[in-house]
């Protein structure tokens, strides 16, 4: 009997506690539910509620601090039912804007795509189709998420700041013409590149030719033309001797007309 209290004893606690194991348990990622590309241009009219009670949420996780200029920075979308039925149809949104630091009202290009089966495809925006949404889910299951992958890049090396914008509807299955709506929002910023990396070496540079002339001709290269010798002028007196015998016969011939001069004088003298 008391092995037999403790089996029902035990199988009621299990009981008990098996509500709180399913509502303390997180959403699951619903790999059934995924969001397929949007199949309608216009939405359904309905009077939006965005007040309780919305039994869905949207965000984006993962989204990066800051992603270098023309590189993608990826992050996820995630849609989750927190209600307790299955919410049918259930529409996604998104919208990506960059405002560049350097001309906040100048145009900045930039892509923004989500990824459908491993392919990348643009996400509409709101005048493109679909007033933006680009993607649904058939049917959510309650506690259930569905996630899809996207990424967004600037198309100049310039710096700026990202907004990211979500937005989640479902038709309200027991009021005709009525849907229930959330947001979320989040945000990055793209920061420019520079040409190197802080402590790269620089290129040495050239000095500036000096345009003062030189005072000494730059030598002759291969290619001159050789100059033209100056004409001979033949030998040097030195080396035909001339200079020095004409210097001894220039000193004898002062000599004998010192001494004609002194012989005439004597003989005049004595003749009176």
């Amino acid at each position: 009997m008391k092995q037999r209290r403790r089996l029902v004893s035990a199988a009621t606690v299990s009981a008990a506690l098996a509500p709180v194991l399913v509502l303390a348990a997180p959403p699951a990622h619903a790999e059934g539910a995924p969001i397929e590309p949007i199949d309608v241009a216009e939405l359904p009219w309905c009077d939006m509620v965005t007040e309780e009670p919305v039994s869905v949420s949207v965000e984006f996780v993962d989204v990066p601090a800051s992603v270098p200029a023309t590189e993608w920075g990826e992050f996820t979308y995630r849609v989750t039912n927190t209600g307790t039925e299955p919410l049918s149809p259930v529409y996604a949104y998104a919208m990506m804007w960059a405002t560049a630091e350097d001309d906040p009202e100048g145009p900045y290009p930039f892509d923004f795509e989500w990824q459908v089966n491993g392919e990348w495809r643009d996400v509409q925006f709101e005048s493109d189709y679909a007033e933006g949404h680009f993607g649904i889910l058939r049917e959510l299951p309650p506690g259930e998420s569905a996630e899809a992958r996207m990424r967004g890049r600037s198309l100049e090396n310039r710096s700026s700041s990202v907004d990211l914008s979500a937005r989640v509807r479902y038709d309200d299955a027991a009021v005709e013409g009525a849907c229930y709506a959330t947001e979320a929002a989040d945000a990055f910023v793209i920061e420019a590149t520079g040409g190197g990396e802080p402590g790269d070496p620089t290129e040495p540079t050239e000095p500036a030719p000096d345009e003062t002339p030189s005072a000494t001709p730059p030598p002759a290269g291969p290619d001159a033309e050789p100059s033209t010798p100056a004409p001979d002028p033949g030998p040097d007196l030195a080396d035909t001797g001339t200079s020095t015998a004409l210097g001894v016969i220039a000193g004898i011939g002062a000599v004998a007309l010192v001494a004609g001069v002194g012989v005439t004088v004597l003989v005049r003298r004595r003749l009176r």
